[in-house]
């Protein structure tokens, strides 16, 4: 238990990246007059998902994780962020609500590919290390690549996504 603690601690640090790579829009509180509405989603693109061997995404499905972890990394493709929203834990939909959350992330950087690189499961947990690759939708900045956690819950029979992010989770 000692080593899951560990890497969810992990996790959290790598976590409080991400908001700046992805370009969060926080500097507009959510429905300021400002604010403008979220675009109409575009065609979707496949993800560009990869396995470091088979036997991972075999597991990951065994386990049951694998439809919503898809659809997860899918919906930030797609820029679908009410379909991510509803895929998150940890959220408190009293205080952070789909649109914030959407408002949030809509200048997040494109996901342009993803690697699974280990899946653990600890009882209701499963901690996968994946590689993603996020591109500036500006072109103003190089390419990012980098590893991370991505934890996951079953919560009631459905696997939740484990939101770390401080700002959403402290509103």
């Amino acid at each position: 238990m000692k080593n899951f603690a560990q890497k969810i601690t992990l996790a959290a640090a790598m976590v409080a990246v991400l908001p700046w790579l992805a370009g969060c829009a926080t500097s507009q509180p959510a429905g300021s007059a400002a604010a403008a509405p979220a675009p109409a989603p575009k065609e979707s693109k496949p993800l560009n998902l990869a396995f470091e061997s088979p036997a991972l995404e075999a597991k990951m499905a065994q386990l049951g994780v694998l439809t919503n972890f898809k659809s997860y990394w899918q919906a930030h493709v797609d820029r679908n962020w009410a379909l991510r929203y509803d895929l998150e834990h940890g959220i408190d939909p009293k205080r952070t609500n789909s649109q914030f959350y959407g408002d949030y992330y809509a200048k997040a950087w494109s996901l342009t590919s993803l690697k699974v690189h280990q899946v653990d499961q600890d009882g209701k947990n499963v901690l996968l290390q994946i590689e993603v690759t996020l591109v500036d939708p500006t072109g103003k900045k190089p390419d990012n690549n980098f590893r991370m956690t991505d934890a996951w819950l079953d919560a009631d029979g459905q696997w939740k996504h484990i939101n770390m992010d401080g700002i959403l989770k402290s509103r």
